[in-house]
């Protein structure tokens, strides 16, 4: 009975971290910070999760931070523009996001399984949280997004997240250091038993 309980505890644990995992955003960000006090830069990088099989590239993206004259691009495909600007009318929230960035060249944007850094603000304050969001485009390969983790399901859909520095949001609670150890100690102890 204890090895049926073991193991049962054991698969727990497996589906469970692959829960963890399914459940990222679409498409996800982090941010590293370098600069002086007064003056620090904010580097984003945004990965686009969405399955090669859709077909969508990620093209549209924006952070909530305060109105910056001083933005940077990854490469000379993406421009940068400020706004008050928000997703209230695609089915979203109605942050306003000052900072975006959009490509217009869609071989030049973020592909499924890709990460693209260089998304540049500059900020008086390191914030600890941001909100983002991003938008995909449909190159007509895949059945086109209509899950409902989007705010604007389809051919063009649209996805807010909130990330802290230095660590990719994704949506995924990080699996705590204990759950490993507990499975590597029921591990044991199945071992041990035979």
């Amino acid at each position: 009975m204890k090895k049926i309980v073991l193991v049962l505890l054991l698969v727990s644990l497996v589906v469970f971290g692959f829960c963890l995992n399914v459940f990222a955003l679409p498409i996800s960000a982090d941010y590293v910070v370098t600069g002086t006090p007064g003056n620090y830069v904010l580097d984003f990088t945004f990965t686009n999760n969405i399955p090669a099989s859709y077909g969508q590239y990620a093209y549209f993206l924006g952070v909530d931070l305060p109105y910056d004259s001083n933005m940077g691009m990854p490469s000379s495909k993406w421009f940068a523009y400020q706004g008050p600007w928000s997703l209230s009318g695609y089915g979203g929230s109605n942050i306003n996001y000052y900072d975006m960035w959009l490509t217009n060249d869609y071989i030049n944007a973020i592909g499924s399984g890709e990460s693209l850094s260089g998304f540049t603000v500059h900020v008086g304050q390191i914030p600890q949280t941001i909100n983002f969001f991003a938008f995909a485009y449909d190159l007509g390969q895949g059945p086109g997004y209509f899950e409902d983790d989007a705010v604007n399901k389809g051919y063009n859909p649209g996805f807010e997240g909130i990330v802290g520095q230095g660590e990719d949001n994704g949506g995924v609670v990080p699996e705590p250091a204990s759950l490993s150890l507990l499975g590597l100690g029921l591990l044991g102890l199945l071992r041990r038993k035979k």
